[in-house]
């Protein structure tokens, strides 16, 4: 299914847990940098993780499918990239 691009989704997802489970790590394993890949579909953080995110010194990073949304993972990352449909054309 997902070859020929026919995922179904639920409509969104939490991004709380990813952003938790990063904060969660013990401070000499925690990434400097992580890259969250998304297709947009998600409401903006919430419960002061963000400013969490910053004190901890975790570069964010987002890449969003070709027809994704930029907002909000453009809110709270450093970089934002849209990433290139990997849609091919039959020959």
């Amino acid at each position: 299914r997902m070859g020929r691009g026919a995922l179904s989704t639920t409509g969104g997802t939490d991004i709380n847990p990813v952003l938790t489970h990063l904060l969660r790590m013990p401070p000499g394993q925690r990434p400097r940098r992580a890259v969250i890949l998304t297709d947009g579909q998600f409401d903006h953080p919430r419960g002061g993780i963000l400013e969490k995110i910053t004190q901890s010194r975790i570069a964010i990073h987002g890449a969003v499918t070709d027809s994704g949304s930029l907002y909000p993972l453009d809110t709270f990352t450093r970089t934002t990239t849209r990433m290139p449909s990997c849609r091919t054309e039959n020959k």
